[in-house]
């Protein structure tokens, strides 16, 4: 087990013991997360990188660094409904992507264009790939 940053790892260090503990996170962007705003309005939260080392939870001395994305650049696909088609569609068109909770049967690979295209899951969104193809390329982003 590898712990990177964490206060208060286990004690012990590889190869003596089953654990790797480096003590600070040398580079780290936390995930994106939903929000309300202040007129209730859904936004996603897209935390900034973050290149000086760092241990333990970003929000420790207030707000965590991020960038408000309103969920109109969102396109939420869902299962049953959506396909490596609309997907794709709605991220050439500069669309961020949120999947809903559920099984995507992936015909062809999802692309990803954009540079700093958001792409997150809500539940567990699980990507199965029917061809034996990638689920998701990052082309040129």
């Amino acid at each position: 087990m590898v712990f990177v940053g964490v206060s208060n790892p286990p004690s012990g260090t590889w190869p003596g013991s089953k654990y790797t503990v480096i003590t600070n996170t040398p580079v780290i962007a936390e995930k994106p997360y939903l929000c309300l705003d202040t007129n209730g309005g859904y936004n996603v939260m897209v935390p900034s990188l973050t290149s000086s080392p760092s241990r333990g939870i970003s929000w420790a001395a207030g707000p965590t660094p991020a960038v408000s994305v309103p969920i109109s650049q969102f396109y939420l696909a869902q299962p049953g409904i959506d396909n490596a088609g609309t997907i794709n569609a709605a991220l050439a068109a500069g669309k961020n992507l949120i999947l809903t909770p559920g099984v995507y049967n992936l015909t062809n690979t999802l692309l990803v264009t954009q540079p700093n295209t958001v792409v997150m899951g809500l539940g567990y969104p699980t990507l199965v790939p029917t061809k034996g193809i990638p689920s998701m390329d990052g082309v040129g982003a």
